[in-house]
């Protein structure tokens, strides 16, 4: 199972719709069991632990760098499909 973090500035709107958008992504690359959820990115940092993506825009991904493990994807637009399909298989 993978496990993805979706950090926005308060956890709801574009953030919903990003976690909607990175499901059909893992799907399409083959992954059948996903586990999702979306955080505020000053709650992300802590909560990133227990993820092995964590999703963010790029104007906001440095606030949760510094985890121990798992990878940062940091998306320029977070309704490109074609960008966000393309950072999660970089990322797998």
């Amino acid at each position: 199972m993978v496990k993805v973090l979706t950090a926005g500035r308060n956890a709801k709107g574009s953030s919903m719709v990003v976690i909607v958008k990175i499901e059909n992504a893992i799907r399409h690359l083959g992954v059948s069991k996903v586990q999702t959820a979306v955080s505020a990115v000053r709650e992300a940092k802590g909560l990133a632990v227990g993820y092995d993506i964590v999703v963010a825009s790029n104007q906001r991904i440095h606030e949760v760098d510094g985890r121990p493990h798992g990878k940062l994807i940091g998306l320029d637009s977070l309704v490109d499909d074609k960008e966000i399909k393309t950072k999660l298989e970089a990322a797998f």
